[in-house]
């Protein structure tokens, strides 16, 4: 991901902008326009999309010594993964709370995959508010970009 950053030679924020902008793209494709029923073809290159999207959340985990002073790194790393790993559990309890009150046919699967359209809305707002661009030491550290 620095890689990327700094050939990019942006805001790191743009690019998570730009993954929740794909991943509310991809969401809205599957579950409105296509009425939870994509082709098959469609369906892998959706989820590898969306899975290489995602990772861009280990970032959290490089960014964190660089943002932080020494003697808060295990507490800082420790919110983050506690965080990452509460968060997909309550999405996941909410998906399937979704599909319960609303059935298992269409309807329900499709109320509940609403919450990834919701996540990538909340994405976007969340990478555009009030958050500085790091310029800190270890930009100039990256590998040259060929």
């Amino acid at each position: 991901m620095n890689i990327l950053f700094k050939k990019y030679k942006g805001n790191k924020f743009n690019i998570v902008r730009l993954g929740g902008v794909l991943n509310l793209f991809i969401w809205t494709f599957i579950v409105i326009a296509k009425d939870v029923k994509p082709s098959i073809v469609f369906l892998p290159v959706a989820f590898f999309l969306i899975g290489c999207i995602n990772m861009a959340h280990l970032q959290t985990f490089s960014d964190v010594k660089y943002k932080n002073k020494e003697e808060y790194l295990g507490l800082s790393t420790s919110i983050i993964n506690t965080a990452e790993f509460m968060g997909s559990g309550i999405i996941n309890l909410f998906i399937g709370f979704m599909i319960q009150i609303n059935g298992v046919g269409i309807n329900g699967y499709k109320k509940g995959f609403m919450m990834f359209i919701v996540m990538s809305i909340l994405t976007i707002i969340a990478a555009t508010i009030a958050i500085k661009e790091d310029k800190s030491k270890y930009y100039d550290e990256l590998p040259e970009v060929i």
